[in-house]
C-alpha cells in the first residue's frame, strides 16, 4: 500500500506505509572538517577533488576553509583576549560591595 507519493524534478519517490523520512543531518567531528580544511589551504588539491575524495559537497569544504582562516587570526591573540574574559574589574567588584553593605544597612534597621 502506497502512502505517499512525492516528485521532486523528474525523480518519483514513493514511500511505502511506514517508511519514515529522516530528518536527521550528517555531522562531521572536528578532526575531520580541520583535515579536510587544512588540505583545502594547503592547494595540492582542488576543492572538487577534495569533495570527492571525502564524498561531502564542495560547499562544506569552502565553509570549514573560511572558518579556518578566520579563526587562526585568534589563536595570535588569544593572550589580548583573555586578559579581558578574566571578569568584573576591581572597580566594578567595590560598587557591589557598596551596593550589598548599603542593603544590608537598610535591612538590618528595618529590622530593628
Amino acid at each position: 500500500m502506497v502512502s505517499k507519493i512525492w516528485t521532486i524534478g523528474k525523480a518519483l519517490i514513493v514511500f511505502q506505509q511506514g517508511e519514515r523520512l529522516s530528518n536527521k543531518r550528517q555531522q562531521y567531528k572536528a578532526e575531520f572538517k580541520t583535515k579536510a580544511a587544512l588540505e583545502a589551504t594547503k592547494g595540492k588539491r582542488t576543492i572538487s577533488e577534495l569533495s570527492a575524495l571525502c564524498q561531502i559537497h564542495p560547499t562544506l569544504i569552502n565553509t570549514w576553509k573560511k572558518s579556518l582562516v578566520q579563526g587562526a587570526t585568534g589563536v595570535c591573540e588569544k593572550g589580548k583576549k583573555q586578559v579581558a574574559k578574566q571578569g568584573p574589574s576591581e572597580e566594578e567588584l567595590y560598587k557591589e560591595i557598596g551596593k550589598f553593605k548599603m542593603e544590608q544597612d537598610f535591612l538590618g534597621y528595618i529590622r530593628n
